[in-house]
């Protein structure tokens, strides 16, 4: 019995090691080590027409304490989290980024005092989001 279910386990890990979309819009697929993540169910998202990318919102109905945040939704880029995005959301402990180039934050929407912050910590990510730049816009490049 022990036996089966490993080979039940082990079955689906190579099932599971390349996902049908790699989310970046490619429309190529992406082989992923097991246990791969194709980014957090249930994230809200808010379409800018005018920059024609996305901007994550908040937690909408994700209920995992580890969030990822892919760099495109939708075949679009996401470039921005949304002010007060994750304000009270203090159950997150960790949010990574899939694209951690060129984001920045600033107490303006015109960025005009951006200032370049690292996202490569998730755990510290975390802390940023639902702590000291809460309440600022976020934005990076629109690549």
């Amino acid at each position: 019995m022990a036996l089966s279910v490993l080979s039940l386990i082990l079955g689906l890990a190579g099932c599971l090691n390349t996902p049908p979309d790699d989310n970046t819009g490619n429309g190529k697929d992406k082989p992923y080590e097991f246990p791969f993540v194709i980014g957090t169910k249930g994230l809200e998202y808010e379409y800018d027409a005018e920059t024609d990318s996305y901007s994550c919102t908040g937690l909408g109905t994700a209920l995992d304490t580890y969030i990822t945040i892919f760099p495109r939704f939708n075949g679009k880029p996401v470039t921005s989290i949304g002010d007060n995005a994750f304000l009270g959301c203090d159950s997150l402990i960790s949010v990574k980024f899939e694209n951690t180039a060129g984001w920045k934050v600033a107490n303006n929407s015109d960025m005009s005092n951006a200032i370049t912050v690292s996202v490569t910590d998730p755990e510290q990510n975390a802390k940023y989001l639902t702590g000291g730049y809460c309440s600022y816009y976020w934005k990076r490049d629109n690549a």
